[in-house]
């Protein structure tokens, strides 16, 4: 049997069955979307009014948005539009004032959409030679941060374990009442032992029994004296910092999150020093120093 095949208005005729031409795509993508506003030479659409209402809503740190907010919004960014549409009527696009930051705008967004096009994801071997290479931000004992000046006295002397007692309690009515600003001279004066210490780091400083009454304290900014068998403390608890031990697995986010910025600057600094060669940047370093001294 003869198959014939002829054009037809509404598709292709195979025999006496019709097939149904496939759709054309526009050319504009954003041809085939919504318009939510529409003047004189140009149009807002559904995704143009979602990016800008999220991007208000970020700067303004909202976590969601009311109804009205969200509306008071999408006001503001139509205002926008239709001033932005009279000012380029206006040609007010090239007044120098516009210039700068028209400029900024342009280049983040290049900056986007190469960086973007240059993203990959971090190999197995890449998180891997980061996390072993900065194992003491995942892996971490915990620190008490200290002030403490420490006095040698043992308990078997009553004379010299009282002097000590008391020359420190002394210095600790003077230190109370020492404005701040003046307080880091007088710790350095008296060879106060300050910094974050782990309990390792804290006993090689003031010994075994000292380290362990050191540890121990638990309120904050406040000066207390404390006594060993073989000395007499002055010691403040400044901060208490948590210990961390986490896996290669309960870190890769935030390790492919870092590579990831690593990664970003390298493709921006590749790309502006692409586009000083493509464009023969060329600079006064001369009327460049004038300029900014004009402006210090």
């Amino acid at each position: 049997m003869a198959v014939t095949l002829s054009s037809g208005v509404g598709g292709y005729w195979v025999g006496q069955r019709s097939v149904p031409r496939p759709p054309s795509l526009p050319e504009n993508p954003e041809a085939a979307e919504p318009t939510i506003a529409r003047w004189a030479g140009g149009r807002l659409t559904v995704s143009q009014l979602q990016a800008r209402v999220v991007a208000l809503k970020t700067a303004s740190g909202l976590p969601a948005l009311a109804p009205a907010q969200a509306r008071a919004f999408a006001d503001g960014v139509i205002q926008t539009s239709l001033l932005a549409a009279e000012a380029r009527q206006r040609g007010l696009e090239k007044d120098p004032r516009v210039q700068g930051p028209i400029a900024d705008l342009l280049a983040r967004r290049l900056l986007e959409v190469d960086v973007e096009a240059a993203r990959r994801p971090a190999t197995d071997a890449e998180v891997t030679a980061y996390y072993e290479a900065h194992r003491e931000d995942f892996l971490r004992p915990e620190r008490v941060r200290l002030t403490v000046l420490q006095t040698r006295a043992s308990r078997g002397d009553a004379r010299a374990r009282g002097k000590a007692k008391a020359e420190l309690e002394a210095l600790r009515q003077q230190l109370t009442s020492t404005p701040p600003a003046a307080l880091n001279e007088a710790l350095t004066k008296h060879a106060a032992v300050e910094g974050a210490f782990t309990a390792a780091e804290l006993e090689t400083r003031l010994g075994s029994e000292p380290a362990k009454a050191a540890w121990l304290l638990m309120n904050l900014g406040r000066f207390e004296l404390l006594e060993t068998e073989d000395s007499v403390l002055l010691a403040r608890l400044d901060a208490r910092e948590p210990g961390r031990s986490l896996t290669v697995e309960q870190a890769r986010e935030q390790i492919e999150s870092r590579l990831w910025y690593q990664q970003r600057d390298q493709v921006i600094a590749r790309q502006v020093e692409a586009l000083r060669q493509k464009l023969k940047l060329e600079v006064d370093a001369n009327a460049l120093e004038q300029a900014l001294s004009d402006v210090r």
